[in-house]
């Protein structure tokens, strides 16, 4: 039986509002581009994959306090079962409190996305085309196609982000926070997804789909590394 939902933001916000001070102050987190920030529902935020931190910098970085004002609007995020959704614990909190969504990272889970569909339809949500943590620490060059499924049948509005400085706070492999790094995040403009919407609603478009997400943010990437 699921949790009443102002027990589920307390502890979404007790996750999330230490990123507050942790980001801003441990790690001199500075954003830029949060003018192209949208707060509303069906709103997609796409963004390179480095460490297992990713989600809570992005969510400080596009949200802020503002996850404490409006429950339905605090993004999903899908996770590897893996991971976070393992054990009833990580159920609890990752599931219940955090707004992870099970993802089977081993197949094309229909399922498991058109599960993703309706939820990012009445809420935001942050998401990987990549997939899965680059080991290069640039971002990667294949997206998975899960994504651009994703995208055309939610149809939502599309917002790329880039971050760095999570790779050296949680190595891939490390299981101890390393915090005084400093951090950036890079929001890009929402992407003009108009074309792909009117393509046929199959897999080869929701490659393109998922590619061009992908080479948003690699374009937002050689905009800081520049």
């Amino acid at each position: 039986m699921p949790l009443p939902k102002c027990i589920q933001h307390i502890g979404y916000c007790a996750a999330y509002l230490p990123g507050e001070f942790i980001f801003k102050k441990l790690c001199s987190l500075t954003v830029e581009g949060r003018e192209h920030v949208i707060h509303r529902k069906n709103v997609l935020f796409v963004s390179n994959h480095k460490t297992l931190i990713d989600n809570w910098l992005i969510t400080c970085a596009t949200f802020g306090t503002k996850v404490t004002t409006n429950w339905n609007l605090t993004p999903y995020h899908p996770a590897a079962v893996e991971n976070f959704l393992n054990t009833p614990m990580k159920k609890l909190v990752f599931g219940d409190f955090l707004k992870c969504i099970p993802v089977d990272r081993q197949k094309f889970d229909m399922q498991g996305l058109d599960a993703m569909v309706k939820k990012l339809q009445t809420g935001t949500m942050i998401t990987f085309p990549e997939g899965t943590r680059t080991r290069s620490g640039r971002v990667g060059r294949h997206a998975k196609i899960g994504v651009g499924y994703l995208i055309y049948k939610a149809k939502p509005i599309v917002i790329p982000v880039y971050h760095t400085g999570t790779e050296k706070i949680l190595p891939v492999g490390a299981h101890k926070l390393s915090f005084g790094h400093k951090l950036s995040v890079k929001i890009g403009p929402q992407l003009d997804m108009k074309t792909f919407y009117q393509m046929p609603d199959e897999k080869n478009t929701w490659e393109q789909i998922a590619q061009y997400a992908l080479q948003s943010i690699a374009a937002l990437e050689k905009e800081v590394l520049s």
